[in-house]
């Protein structure tokens, strides 16, 4: 063997070699991918719960909230402006956090069954009739998906909030 074909010898091994080392290196970033797009989809998970559980928090621990809650979402009219501006405020910040979780969740980054979880309690408030009339008035201030997300949840069902506390519809 003379030296020109020893070194086109090499020259071949090295090429293949070097194309082991590119495909290991890009298997290697797709699992790096892999783990952090799981990582991703996690935390958004939890940062679904923390966000429910900080509105939720808010109600159970105002207990003027509770009563405009209950008034509210059995006849909205029957609240007192300020009142109404409270919880309204209220509901768009729960509604906001499963808002986020449907955009989330059509753009890959969600994929539990959390969303279905939290959305049916937030349809309940919506299936009572002062909830409703708050939804029918608001549900431009959400995105096309939330609100496409809510029509497709609210049929699914027949219980309201009040069902779920064994509350009597009277808002009182």
């Amino acid at each position: 063997m003379d030296h020109q074909t020893f070194a086109q010898l090499l020259g071949n091994y090295g090429e293949f070699l070097g194309a082991i080392a590119v495909f290991l290196t890009l298997g290697y970033l797709a699992l790096q991918i892999r783990e952090t797009r799981k990582a991703l989809i996690r935390e958004n998970e939890r940062s679904l719960t923390s966000d429910f559980q900080l509105v939720c928090m808010k109600m159970a621990e105002d207990q003027h909230l509770r009563r405009c809650f209950t008034t509210g979402i059995a006849r909205w009219q029957d609240l007192e402006q300020e009142d109404a501006m409270g919880l309204h405020m209220w509901l768009w910040s729960y509604f906001s956090c499963l808002e986020h979780a449907t955009i989330d969740k059509q753009t890959g980054r969600f994929e539990s069954e959390l969303l279905n979880i939290y959305g049916e309690g937030a349809v309940n408030v919506l299936r009572a009739p002062g909830g409703k009339t708050w939804w029918e008035n608001n549900r431009s201030l959400f995105s096309q998906r939330l609100q496409d997300y809510v029509e497709l949840m609210l049929p699914q069902g027949t219980r309201t909030t009040f069902d779920v506390f064994n509350i009597p519809e009277h808002g009182n």
